[in-house]
């Protein structure tokens, strides 16, 4: 998965569409807003220590990363509202070639909300009535002020979104062929 990730983020770089050291990876784990002067974003990749902050929104973000796949921000939302009938909290298909689909754990316009990335999201754990911890793919662990039945309704809602954009590779060898196997 690193090589794929390490070309993938390669011909981003080359496209010239996003600042790699700001915008929307595979590697990407989550967007928060942030109350600062200078930035507006944090970014928390899985390949990285420190978070990174940027000057854009995540409105920004978001369209612009949803341009490099060929829609906006925009019109990916309208099509899984239309198709899924999912109006409110829409995740967004970001790079659905690669299965990767953000979930808003709030209304997007609310300052608490955050951004999880759903390939990354390995588990979610209650720890009270309105919190949980969600635990990602690199181990690293972040508290979130949403409900568990909250979060793990978007997160069933990200997967039937990543099942039908991601494109499909059948079995191989198809089913009634040769499973023999050589070493």
């Amino acid at each position: 998965m690193t090589y794929f990730n390490n070309l993938f983020n390669k011909s981003l770089e080359k496209k010239g569409r996003i600042d790699m050291a700001g915008g929307i990876t595979t590697q990407t784990l989550y967007l928060e807003k942030v109350n600062h002067p200078d930035h507006l974003t944090k970014i928390k990749n899985a390949n990285e220590n420190e978070a990174v902050f940027s000057k854009n929104s995540w409105k920004k973000l978001m369209d612009e990363a949803c341009i490099i796949s060929g829609s906006t921000y925009e019109g990916r939302r309208k099509a899984i509202q239309k198709t899924f009938q999912y109006i409110q909290r829409t995740v967004i298909p970001v790079f659905p070639e690669h299965g990767v689909v953000a979930v808003p754990t709030h209304s997007p316009d609310n300052d608490e909300n955050i951004w999880l990335f759903f390939h990354h999201v390995l588990n979610i754990i209650e720890i009270d009535k309105n919190s949980v911890e969600v635990i990602f793919s690199n181990g690293e662990k972040k508290r979130i002020n949403v409900s568990y039945e909250s979060l793990d309704k978007q997160l069933m809602r990200a997967a039937r979104v990543a099942n039908r954009f991601t494109p499909f590779s059948p079995p191989q060898p198809p089913y009634g062929g040769d499973f023999s196997f050589s070493v």
